[in-house]
């Protein structure tokens, strides 16, 4: 009998957290500041922002599910 509290992480899983700590939360935590948003706003590293976080996850997603 298994127990219900052991995670087993696959591939999936992998690809799935991958997407959540390494894309989004690094160019995320320089946005989410307002010192440092402030002057960011308007820029390139905002376009770059939004396009990491549109392109990347559906990539991370097909390789998941192959």
């Amino acid at each position: 009998m298994r127990c219900a509290s052991n995670i087993h992480l696959t591939v999936p899983d992998l690809f799935a957290s991958a997407r959540v700590t390494f894309i989004n939360g690094l160019t995320g935590l320089f946005l989410g500041n307002v010192p440092v948003d402030i002057p960011l706003s308007g820029t390139m590293f905002v376009v770059a922002h939004f396009h990491m976080v549109m392109r990347c996850p559906p990539i991370l997603v097909v390789f998941g599910a192959i």
